[in-house]
């Protein structure tokens, strides 16, 4: 269609000369067409945009993007479950056993000693062998 308007108009200019013969209505008539024309090739051009960024924005899910899950549409695929590796979960038999030494007393700001007469379970009195338990305060910045 577009062709065809400028097409006319070629032909138009070509067998009067110019568009002055026309009569005023006709002009007007090819002036409010060719405005028009203007006016929805813009908007043409507005959706075709639009289009693309709404395609875009259909193409980002949980997964690419910062999107929560619960905002993911209904068509988007399931994540695809793990292969087993048959391994428990947690630290595996045989690993390199990782702890830090107790500080000496000495060496503390404060010592705390806390020593219950029964327990807590079986109401048996414990005995005096007292254990040690490392805390860390660490400072506030």
């Amino acid at each position: 269609m577009k062709v065809e308007i400028e097409q006319i108009i070629i032909e138009l200019m070509e067998a009067g000369g110019d568009l002055e013969n026309l009569p005023p209505k006709v002009k007007r008539l090819l002036e409010l067409l060719l405005e028009e024309r203007k006016e929805l090739l813009a908007r043409v051009k507005e959706l075709e945009e639009a289009q693309e960024q709404s395609k875009e924005k259909s193409k980002k899910n949980s997964r690419n993007s910062s999107k929560p899950p619960s905002q993911d549409s209904p068509e988007t695929p399931a994540k695809a479950e793990k292969p087993k590796t048959g391994r428990s979960r947690g630290a595996q038999a045989g690993h390199q056993k990782f702890s830090q030494a107790l500080y000496e007393v000495d060496k503390c700001t404060e010592v705390h000693v806390h020593k219950p007469n029964i327990c807590k379970c079986c109401d048996k009195p414990l005995s005096d062998e007292s254990s040690r338990v490392k805390f860390l305060d660490t400072p506030v910045k």
